[in-house]
């Protein structure tokens, strides 16, 4: 491979026009995108001592993104919105299973002949997929399927992918069995398959993108035995938000539950323990990587970046485990990220990015165009340091949409598979305690036969503000500067025009599509009010009307943020809140 490819200049940053120019070869960086499975940051998961080589090799020579988001807090509709760049509304796979998500609903909405990798192969690219895919593949009736866009595809097909030994990988199309001997540890296996993709890929003239998708620390998180007696002392930090005092200001669903008794507590501290330990594993996966990189020569040619699906709690707000709600634990994730033009040891602070960004941020980087249904907008000049671009095109956006549905059970489908050895490839369960606390409830209102389920809560993520609103009607409002635990909901005792402004924005996120996504994005906090102010000779107040009362309105604005001159008219005022 050329040693001549570097950093894809041009429209880096646009941040609403998202097809890019005509690529040139000559210039495609190589892209390395490892991402593992319900990874917390706000736990200390992440803390340099767990995770030397991620820090030491990604973080320390790149950059970290500290406001780095995913938009629904469950693997197979956070997945999706990696491949494709879409909020889960828009590409319809709700759930981890069942009637409302999983592969089953990826395939019938026809969902993989347009994803990132199809438009890297377009682009040129070897492409290659290397561990857990979407909850639920493959279908019974097609164990062998290798998706459009994919080189190179290895992912379990049958057994106990979860638990890391005997499973099943479809390695091209092929059938290949593995057991329970130290080699056949699933990380490693993962890691293995990579690492020979990239070091073949290096010998050929086209750049490679690799996906790299290891288990871990999912639930049960089984760490390597080389790692299973580390860090013994190890227990889940005992912050404010940890089995939470007074939960009386949250819903129902979490103001009516007890403190968290000693086997929860125990029970979690294991798991937390475990988790850091299988890292272990995807630790040393990173820094083989990195090195083979390096021995092919392809390293300062290669975008590597490091990240997760969703986040995890365990014990926060009185929860013991688990993932899906819209609190920072399950909704804050990982993001470092090293390459060409890419500074050392950078933070990006305030800038709410998202992982509905991802697929068309390596797609603009890649010189890959990007079709007209993504939602998301490309943060490359972010990570370079090109600031300018993006700001000068457009706002960035100044909210970001979460959203959640409900699921029959933890395993995201109502039935066990027809297949049985296909079992260990579903969601195990997190919360074996209570159940999950997004589950269905019983009379909640459902979607028709051929519907979108009704979502169970949207959430508004600001730079400062958490607001959340319950399909049940209940509210949550966080101030994440000075309440940064989210232990204090302020829904009944906050500013009510901010109130207000976040209950408007949050449903026109979640009906948004495409470059509307966008607009509204950054116009978060515009608050237009339309104020009639009664002329001295009124003597009588008339009943009130729609069209004379007071009217507050937020809307979508020109994409540049100016506001066009008298569309307003002379009692408009217009106001800015963040």
């Amino acid at each position: 491979m050329t040693a001549t490819r570097g950093w894809l200049c041009f429209g880096l940053g646009t941040g609403l026009a998202l097809a890019a120019p005509a690529r040139s070869v000559a210039i495609q960086p190589n892209i390395v995108f490892i991402m593992a499975d319900d990874l917390d940051v706000d736990l200390g998961s992440m803390a340099a001592e767990y995770a030397p080589n991620i820090h030491r090799l990604i973080a320390d020579e790149g950059v970290t993104l500290d406001r780095y988001y995913v938009s629904d807090s469950l693997c197979c509709p956070s997945r999706t919105t990696y491949l494709r760049g879409q909020y889960t509304h828009n590409h319809g796979v709700f759930t981890n299973g069942g009637d409302s998500g999983g592969y089953a609903q990826l395939r019938a909405r026809d969902l993989e002949t347009s994803t990132l990798a199809t438009w890297l192969t377009a682009a040129g690219y070897r492409t290659g997929l290397f561990g857990k895919y979407i909850n639920g593949y493959p279908l019974d009736d097609d164990p062998t399927h290798v998706p459009p866009g994919w080189s190179d595809f290895v992912s379990p097909a049958a057994g106990n992918a979860y638990g890391s030994y005997n499973y099943t990988l479809n390695d091209n199309g092929t059938l290949v069995a593995h057991g329970r001997a130290a080699d056949d540890y699933i990380t490693d296996v993962i890691a293995g398959e990579a690492d020979d993709f990239i070091a073949q890929s290096a010998k050929g003239d086209a750049p490679f993108f690799a996906f790299v998708v290891p288990y871990a620390p999912h639930v049960p998180a089984v760490p390597a035995p080389r790692h299973a007696a580390l860090f013994p002392d190890l227990v889940v930090p005992r912050t404010a938000s940890y089995n939470e005092a007074d939960v009386s200001d949250k819903p129902a669903a979490i103001a009516d539950r007890p403190l968290l008794n000693a086997r929860q507590m125990t029970a979690g501290d294991d798991l937390y323990r475990m988790r850091i330990q299988s890292m272990q594993a995807v630790d040393e996966l990173v820094a083989r990587l990195v090195g083979t990189l390096e021995a092919t020569g392809e390293l300062a040619n290669t975008l590597v970046v490091f990240t997760s699906d969703n986040g995890f709690h365990i014990g926060q707000h009185r929860l013991p485990r688990g993932k899906t709600t819209a609190y920072e634990e399950d909704i804050h994730v990982p993001f470092y990220a090293r390459g060409p033009g890419i500074a050392q040891a950078t933070h990006v602070a305030g800038t709410l990015i998202g992982n509905v960004d991802i697929a068309p941020t390596l797609a603009t980087i890649a010189g890959a165009a990007v079709p007209s249904f993504v939602d998301g907008r490309s943060f490359a000049g972010y990570l370079t340091g090109d600031v300018d671009t993006i700001t000068q095109a457009s706002p960035w956006r100044q909210g970001y949409l979460i959203e959640q549905y409900p699921f029959a059970d933890e395993r995201g489908a109502v039935t066990p598979p027809a297949n049985a050895d296909r079992g260990g490839l579903l969601e195990p369960p997190d919360d074996v305690d209570e159940g999950p606390y997004f589950r269905a409830r019983a009379g909640a209102a459902v979607a028709g036969e051929g519907e979108a389920p009704i979502a169970t809560y949207i959430a508004l993520r600001t730079d400062r503000y958490t607001y959340v609103e319950y399909e049940s009607g209940e509210r949550e409002l966080y101030d994440n500067v000075n309440d940064p635990q989210q232990l204090t909901n302020i829904a009944a005792s906050g500013d009510p025009l901010l109130l207000e402004s976040l209950a408007t924005y949050a449903p026109l996120l979640h009906a948004c599509h495409g470059q509307a996504c966008r607009s509204i994005e950054t116009t978060v906090g515009m608050v237009i009010d339309f104020i009639d102010t009664p002329t001295p000779t009124v003597t009588a107040t008339p009943a009130p009307t729609e069209t004379t009362a007071p009217l507050r309105v937020w809307l979508p604005i020109a994409s540049n943020g100016a506001v066009t001159a008298g569309a307003f008219g002379a009692s408009g005022k217009f106001l800015w809140r963040r």
